[in-house]
């Protein structure tokens, strides 16, 4: 029963994410922003909302491992699961990103591992980590002025997440924002619910749940998009959603977490995985600097690589 929930529960949350973008691409378009400016903000941060929920909800109830195991597991399925997915759909060249990105993506996957390994996170570096979020927003923002419509490769489609209810009235734009942030709240409230207690009967740690079960949950969204924007033959967008949805998992969800609720957790629990997610920070790094041609073999390896990373979570409960 536990499970149905918790399967209802990301179901919500998915859905709630989705017409949320979709209401907010309805005023976009009839406020006349840019398609850069669209994807960035809010295609980019759509995709994350169900990580920004379920993290806020889970510190709210004093299970900061969830939210932890949540950040760590998501970024981790965003590189393997993510690009592995589009990749076995289409093979592909893995695009050069930004210095900007990808400098900005290495510093803070490094940083929030230092913090977790010699320091505490405390609303102090959580105020650190927003502020570099926003340098960061504003820094992309500045350049997409000067990038938009110069090449089609840095170009967003917007096809790709097209939807009917752009052609809706306007004031059904606010309609389906307001009552998405309600499907959100309620999706979170019940995934969180049901970790907890899924945790509590097993005898596991909220850690395990948050990397495995809910971590995949809260990445459909970026499996999604990256299916449909590899078919259309829009890479660098497979590849930007991947670094923007970590670096909005990292700076912004854990640095506004800290607001709410101080970090209570056992860095023992977590501690493997966040060495593992830097090997697959150096792995995307790889990637990215050498621009590898991405083969459907390749992909089944990398698909591989995360089930057996599955696995281990899963034999630390035996």
């Amino acid at each position: 029963m536990l499970l149905v929930e918790l399967f209802f529960g990301l179901i919500i949350l998915i859905l709630g994410a989705e017409y949320l973008i979709s209401g907010a691409i309805i005023l976009g378009r009839k406020f006349n922003l840019s398609e850069i400016f669209i994807g960035i903000i809010i295609i980019g941060f759509g995709t994350s909302l169900c990580e920004l929920f379920v993290s806020i909800d889970a510190v709210l109830r004093n299970a900061s491992e969830l939210s932890l195991g949540n950040i760590v597991g998501s970024n981790i399925a965003n590189i393997l699961l993510v690009i592995g997915s589009a990749a076995l759909v289409k093979s592909f060249q893995i695009p050069k990103l930004s210095n900007l990105d990808l400098l900005t993506h290495i510093f803070a996957t490094l940083l929030f591992t230092f913090v977790c390994f010699f320091s505490y996170i405390n609303i102090y570096w959580g105020i650190l980590f927003v502020i570099c979020f926003f340098i960061y927003l504003f820094k992309i923002i500045y350049n997409s002025k000067t990038l938009l419509n110069n090449n089609e490769d840095n170009q967003m489609d917007l096809n790709i997440i097209e939807k009917s209810v752009w052609k809706s009235p306007f004031f059904f734009g606010p309609i389906v924002i307001f009552s998405s942030i309600f499907l959100i709240f309620s999706g979170a409230d019940l995934t969180v619910d049901s970790a907890i207690e899924i945790s509590k009967i097993l005898g596991i740690s909220e850690s395990i749940i948050g990397l495995s079960l809910i971590a995949i949950g809260t990445s459909l969204p970026e499996i999604a998009s990256g299916i449909v924007a590899v078919r259309k033959g829009k890479f660098l967008m497979v590849v930007g959603n991947v670094v923007g949805s970590n670096l909005y998992n990292i700076l912004l969800i854990i640095g506004a977490s800290t607001f709410f609720n101080k970090y209570d957790y056992n860095l023992k629990n977590i501690s493997n995985d966040l060495i593992f997610l830097n090997c697959c920070l150096i792995f995307f790094t790889f990637l990215t600097l050498r621009k590898v041609v991405l083969s459907k073999m390749m992909s089944i390896v990398m698909l591989l690589i995360y089930v057996c990373y599955l696995g281990y979570i899963f034999s630390k409960t035996i």
